[in-house]
């Protein structure tokens, strides 16, 4: 990827305008880290990637194979659910907060 870059002559800031990622992830990239599949794919049309090229810059569990398993680090459902907050909820939490601060200040009875 570096080599293409220096190859046109553009700059990191250049190459992050076409491909719409930032110049730390492409840095990041361009030195050997992983991302995701959607994200790898603004990169391959931005440095005209190959199928062999994009593969080594996704994931392990996201490439073709026997370890294909996207979901692999994805939060279990029954754990999830102690965790994620609707709005719904917030809202009725705030609503819950808003009216004990006014009954703290008596004006509520």
């Amino acid at each position: 990827m570096r080599a293409y870059r220096e190859e046109k002559g553009y700059s990191i800031k250049t190459m992050s305008m076409k491909s719409g990622c930032s110049e730390m992830l492409l840095k990041m990239v361009e030195n050997g880290a992983v991302t995701h599949p959607k994200i790898a794919e603004q990169i391959k049309r931005a440095y005209r990637l190959n199928k062999k090229d994009i593969l080594e810059i996704i994931p392990e569990n996201h490439r073709p194979g026997p370890n294909y398993n996207p979901d692999k680090y994805k939060v279990p459902e029954k754990v999830s659910k102690y965790f994620i907050m609707d709005r719904k909820t917030e809202a009725e939490l705030d609503l819950a907060g808003y009216y004990a601060a006014k009954k703290m200040r008596g004006a509520i009875r």
